[in-house]
């Protein structure tokens, strides 16, 4: 800041009312002394009759003539001057104009530090008239918030860079003012100060939005990363409350979902609450008996609930909690799965109006992720239930095909290999699994059936069932008669037959 000491007195030509005297004075003595002496030397020249009577008419002729020197010297320098005159009132005037129209405020402060002047935007910024302000020590009305980092003594001192930071004296006005001075003149001439006043409330209140966005965009990112790694949806509540409260900053959250018997609602997560406010809340919401459709009515109908001034809000839920609320503000919603509600969730701030349009989104934003969870669970459930169930009945069906006392096998349409043979076909032809898993029909028949062979199983009408009496050969190289039945399956992709083999007795 630059101080007035630092600024030389600037040169002016305007004449000061002593040199105006001596400049008047020294023209009526030249013009005296020119009269006296030029005139005695023109009446000597004359005769002296003439001389006597120009004598007598000397002194009226001298004020006649020193009179208008005068006259018109005195008119010239009163021209100046009431010009000089004029042009500083209007400077004056532009001057206070532009004090009163500047958007920053100004006060002017005495030497004994009591206020001479406020422009309007000053009184604006201090939430008072400029009648209430002057002749009051300015430390009456500059009042320093508890978070400023300099006194008003250090601003009137020595004048404050950065400003000092101080509150309006109206709760309508706003309550984030910079103030900074200049002293006028020395101190040692006992000059006063200019203060300047600039209100950033609005600054103010956009830093805090933003980093109330910032905040809140954390907390989306942190709930996600709660929801892909919770297992089900208790855990995922939990994990969620802990987050809005902790990564959050919020004062607090709660969520309520049906016990295990479904009979009524219970607190299932919670953080930042007090042992009195949970009790409370528990109080006021789940009525007995407490169903998650009741509450859910009550508390907003599927819909976000939100109330920005607890205390002052007859409709909440949470106004009837005594002693006074714990907290400002709230916002309650629902979390349904695709056929069913699943949990209430309530999260809590200490300021009141915390949960604006922008906040409102990122509550909507953060549902809509838990809703995407609990369905995913749900969704999950049904998939392990219909895995499990098929799985059961893949077992069941393999234990059929497995312990199946007539001997069973599969072959490939257009191969004839072997892909796969229960128990007794093992245990009836002499071959293992594996040794199965490489022959093909033409291995068990005699010579000459592998051309009725090759001609019925080329013939056989895709879905038709099959059955004729053959032979076969097992590994010992016994030949027995059987009576085959089969029929077409898929077996895992490729075009097969399942076919049921059973000895047939030989009429000897």
């Amino acid at each position: 800041m630059i101080d007035s000491e630092d600024i030389p007195p600037q040169r002016t030509n305007d004449p000061s009312a002593d040199a105006i005297a001596v400049k008047v004075a020294l023209l009526y003595a030249l013009a005296t002394t020119i009269w006296i002496v030029g005139s005695g030397y023109a009446i000597g020249l004359l005769p002296t009759e003439v001389a006597l009577v120009l004598e007598i008419y000397k002194g009226l002729a001298f004020a006649v003539v020193t009179t208008a020197l005068l006259y018109f010297a005195v008119r010239g320098w009163a021209r100046r001057f009431s010009s000089q005159v004029q042009s500083t009132r209007e400077s004056q005037l532009r001057t206070e104009q532009i004090v009163h129209a500047i958007p920053a405020g100004v006060l002017l402060v005495g030497a004994d530090g009591a206020i001479e002047f406020a422009n309007p935007a000053a009184e604006q910024a201090m939430g008072l008239p400029s009648g209430d302000m002057v002749g009051v020590p300015l430390e009456l009305v500059v009042r320093p918030t508890e978070d400023a980092t300099a006194d008003m003594f250090g601003l009137l001192r020595d004048g404050c860079v950065e400003g000092l930071s101080i509150k309006a004296n109206s709760s309508e006005q706003g309550q984030a003012i910079i103030a900074s001075a200049a002293r006028l003149g020395t101190a040692e001439s006992g000059a006063g100060w200019v203060v300047a006043l600039s209100d950033v409330t609005r600054t103010h209140l956009e830093n805090a939005r933003i980093r109330r966005l910032v905040r809140g965009y954390r907390l989306i990112s942190v709930a996600m990363h709660a929801v892909l790694t919770a297992r089900d949806t208790r855990q995922l509540l939990e994990s969620v409350t802990e987050t809005v409260a902790l990564d959050g900053e919020l004062a607090g959250a709660w969520a309520a979902a049906p016990d295990e018997a479904g009979s009524k609602l219970v607190t299932v997560a919670h953080c930042g609450l007090s042992p009195e406010a949970l009790d409370r809340i528990e109080e006021v919401t789940l009525h007995e008996p407490a169903t998650l459709v009741g509450v859910a009515d009550r508390l907003g109908d599927g819909h976000l609930y939100v109330v920005n001034d607890i205390a002052a809000d007859p409709g909440s839920p949470f106004a009837e909690m005594e002693p006074a609320p714990q907290f400002g503000s709230s916002v309650t919603f629902e979390v349904t799965a695709p056929t069913l509600p699943l949990a209430v969730l309530s999260f809590f701030s200490d300021d009141v109006g915390f949960f604006d349009q922008e906040q409102i989104r990122l509550v909507e934003t953060l549902r809509d992720v838990i809703v995407f969870a609990v369905s995913k669970f749900e969704l999950d459930t049904k998939r392990f239930a219909a895995e499990d169930s098929l799985e059961r009945s893949e077992s069941a069906y393999r234990q059929m095909f497995d312990k199946n006392p007539e001997p069973m096998w599969v072959y490939d349409v257009a191969t004839l290999g072997i892909l796969a043979v229960n128990e007794a076909a093992v245990k009836k032809y002499g071959y293992t699994a594996e040794e199965f898993a490489r022959m093909t029909l033409i291995d068990v028949q005699p010579p000459e059936d592998i051309p009725r062979l090759l001609h019925t199983v080329a013939h056989f009408a895709a879905g038709a069932d099959g059955e004729g009496y053959w032979t076969h050969i097992d590994k010992s190289g016994h030949t027995f008669a059987v009576h085959v039945r089969s029929n077409s399956v898929n077996w895992n992709g490729t075009d097969a037959r399942l076919a049921l083999i059973q000895e047939v007795a030989t009429m000897s």
